[in-house]
């Protein structure tokens, strides 16, 4: 697969990291601090531990606070892209979610306008005078073309050599 005429993606020669279950929820994901402690405190450290969790029972067992199921479910289906599609970052994984995407099939099949359109939209009303600094927020199209061609090479079966 080639991403662009500088860039060949050869998947046999380059496997990019995809997140590991064994992974801190606070290392996987942009949480807030707080955030991080109120799963600890329901007993969610791992992603592993916030993948097999039902959101309604940690809402039961944190006491809801301002966090919610769908929210919840965001950060499973986050972390599922993660680990289905390596090389993707947490805000990437982020910004996908939150464009609809959910799944490395869906990836493949996303169209880049649509997606990078969707991405300008959630870094406005997100992170426009938030935590990240603007250099960690900024996307181009060519970042997305590259999500897209990192789930499309990793769903793709290798060629025999």
């Amino acid at each position: 697969v080639v991403l662009d005429e500088d860039d060949a993606l050869d998947i046999e020669d380059w496997a990019p990291e995809r997140l590991e279950g064994d992974a801190t929820v606070s290392d996987g994901l942009l949480l807030d601090d707080n955030v991080v402690r109120l799963l600890e405190d329901a007993g969610i450290e791992t992603i592993d531990d916030l993948l097999i969790a039902d959101a309604a029972e940690i809402l039961d067992y944190i006491d809801g606070g301002d966090l919610t199921a769908p929210e919840i479910a965001d950060w499973q289906d986050q972390a599922r892209l993660m680990m289905s599609v390596g090389g993707l970052r947490a805000l990437d994984a982020q910004i996908l979610v939150a464009a609809g995407i959910r799944t490395a099939e869906g990836l493949a099949a996303a169209s880049a306008d649509d997606v990078f359109s969707a991405a300008l939209d959630y870094l406005d009303a997100v992170y426009k005078d938030g935590p990240i600094g603007d250099d960690e927020t900024e996307v181009e199209l060519s970042d997305v073309e590259w999500w897209i061609g990192l789930a499309k090479a990793q769903s793709e079966p290798p060629t025999a050599a």
